[in-house]
């Protein structure tokens, strides 16, 4: 891990980060023997695009509105008992 990170750290622009992680990691699997490394970079990008954004929303207010909340049938640990909704939403059990 520490190696990834360095490798990372040391590239000077995100778009080289990308370049950097889709070369030495993701185009060697044999899973995307069929994808090119201009898709695999957008990917990368893109992807990385929405931890972004999902870390940095912050609602302004509480949705008010009935939901309907589906869990699946195996627990996850690491999410919370509602998926973090309660954040988000006022929520009243019915």
């Amino acid at each position: 891990m520490l190696q990834l990170t360095e490798g990372l750290l040391s590239q000077s622009s995100l778009e080289q980060r990308v370049e950097y992680a889709v070369d030495t990691y993701l185009q060697p699997l044999a899973i995307f023997t069929q994808t090119g490394r201009k898709d695999l970079c957008h990917a990368a990008q893109t992807f990385f695009n929405k931890l972004v954004i999902a870390d940095r929303y912050s609602p302004d207010s509480r949705l008010n509105s009935k939901v309907t909340l589906v869990k699946s049938s195996q627990h996850v640990h690491s999410l919370s008992k509602d998926y973090g909704l309660s954040e988000v939403c006022i929520y009243k059990e019915t």
